[in-house]
């Protein structure tokens, strides 16, 4: 498809604007458009995610979210944009999820974990984290991410088109954009600049809020700490390290005299912590019994979809991972084709996101890897087993724990064009498909993870320190 010269050059200059921060920056996306696209995006993380079941709790971190924005009209010289964002109502949500994280959308919306208040424990530090998310809003990085990676990808004439959140197809690349995963709760990193313009932006607006900007580097240095204890995603995509507490010790000045500013104006947020938030903290996640799992199960969830019931969609699925490329070899002696296993499929998968308790999803991993074929068919069993009655793998690993983080870094590292095919590249490395390194993946991931759930972190602390030989390789 060809675009004439003289609209790109004319889209170019009409796109060129500045970030709160003096930063030129490229964006094609309108402001209305990316609101469009981050409550849609937002409204499909509330569908799929748990959501904490305490008001009290819900208005705490209102409070703290409240207090923030409030001051984005101080905040932001560009008197259109301040208008614009001071009118926007803003939406704020706390989500059952033990990774410390939270986030910001176009719109309006903010997303907080409850696994983040174990390190942002105090008001201070959590509106570090607000305001941290709330200054990528402001500073349109979603929308430049968006305009760089359409404008590279897939041409200048098709921005509008990717815009339209009604076609399902481009959700996966709106939600990367606007820093949500394909999966949900997988959120996705920005630049180093986008991260260093947010701290910046994010210290000026809490302290203009009245929160202590000094609790933010408390923040970072806990979240480091945290991060050796035990890696989140929160960490490869949030960078905790003395870069970015230098950076913020740097302008601390400016901040601090921001929030002398508002002391002096009487602006202290009333937002206290509530008790029933240490009763979250001190309460440790239990695992459940695959037994207790399927009996706490809504019972329709189970029918069987045209005939096939979830036990056998998940080894239906298990034997087409199994005999890559070879589908009617799996699906003709069941009597189905393509078409009808795709509907089917399809289906389940709906049943599974419906699920919020994510019972569904533990029921179909049992299914899944009970099924396990070929040369690591027992460790497959194992790992099954281990979601039945949440013991840990026992048996001798087929892979050594430093094999396992060499192969796991080989595959991210990965380029696209050779991800297409990650079979014959873990072939031709290492000697196995990629069905036996799913088997493989999951049986370390869960003797690691596991044993730290219980509080033994001897083999994570290894997988730690082979991860960061392999990274300086």
């Amino acid at each position: 498809m060809k675009i004439n010269i003289l609209i790109i050059i004319i889209l170019l200059l009409s796109s060129c604007v500045t970030s709160p921060l003096g930063r030129p920056q490229l964006v094609f996306m309108s402001a209305d458009k990316m609101n469009k696209m981050g409550v849609s995006a937002f409204d499909d993380f509330k569908k799929e995610q748990p959501i904490l079941d305490n008001p009290i709790i819900h208005q705490y971190v209102a409070c703290i979210a409240n207090a923030v924005v409030a001051e984005i009209g101080n905040q932001l010289t560009d008197p259109k944009a301040a208008s614009a964002f001071q009118s926007t109502r803003w939406e704020t949500v706390v989500f059952l999820d033990e990774d410390p994280n939270a986030f910001a959308l176009p719109g309006g919306k903010i997303g907080v974990h409850t696994g983040l208040f174990q390190i942002a424990d105090n008001p201070d530090r959590l509106a570090t984290v607000i305001g941290h998310e709330v200054a990528h809003v402001l500073s349109q990085h979603a929308n430049e991410r968006l305009s760089q990676r359409t404008a590279v990808d897939i041409g200048l004439e098709l921005v509008e088109i990717i815009a339209d959140t009604r076609q399902s197809a481009n959700r996966d690349l709106i939600k990367g954009a606007l820093g949500l995963g394909s999966q949900f709760g997988i959120l996705l990193p920005y630049s180093r600049l986008h991260e260093k313009e947010a701290d910046l932006l994010g210290l000026q607006l809490m302290a203009r809020a009245g929160f202590n900007p000094k609790e933010s580097v408390v923040l970072w240095q806990k979240m480091g700490q945290l991060n050796k204890e035990k890696p989140f995603e929160f960490f490869s995509t949030h960078p905790a390290d003395e870069t970015r507490i230098a950076s913020l010790n740097e302008v601390m000045p400016t901040a601090w005299q921001l929030y002398q500013q508002a002391q002096a104006l009487h602006k202290t947020p009333h937002c206290q912590v509530p008790a029933d938030l240490n009763e979250i903290l001190s309460t440790p996640p239990s695992e459940e019994k695959l037994e207790t799992i399927q009996a706490n199960l809504d019972p329709q969830l189970l029918e069987p979809i045209e005939g096939i019931s979830f036990e056998q969609w998940a080894k239906i699925n298990n034997a087409l991972l199994y005999f890559e490329g070879k589908k009617p070899l799996v699906l003709k002696p069941i009597n189905l084709n393509q078409e009808q296993y795709d509907k089917i499929s399809a289906a389940w998968t709906n049943r599974m996101k419906a699920d919020k308790t994510f019972g569904l999803s533990k029921v179909y991993t049992y299914y899944f890897f009970n099924a396990s074929q070929g040369q690591f068919a027992q460790l497959g069993k194992e790992v099954a087993q281990a979601f039945h009655d949440g013991k840990d793998p026992t048996s001798t690993p087929a892979i050594s724990l430093e094999k396992w983080v060499e192969i796991r870094h080989f595959v991210s590292a990965l380029p696209k064009s050779k991800q297409k095919n990650l079979s014959k590249q873990l072939q031709d490395n290492y000697g196995f498909s990629f069905y036996e390194w799913n088997i493989l993946d999951n049986w370390w991931s869960r003797k690691v993870f596991g044993a730290a759930e219980r509080g033994d972190n001897t083999l994570l602390k290894q997988m730690q320190e082979y991860d960061s030989k392999t990274s300086k390789i």
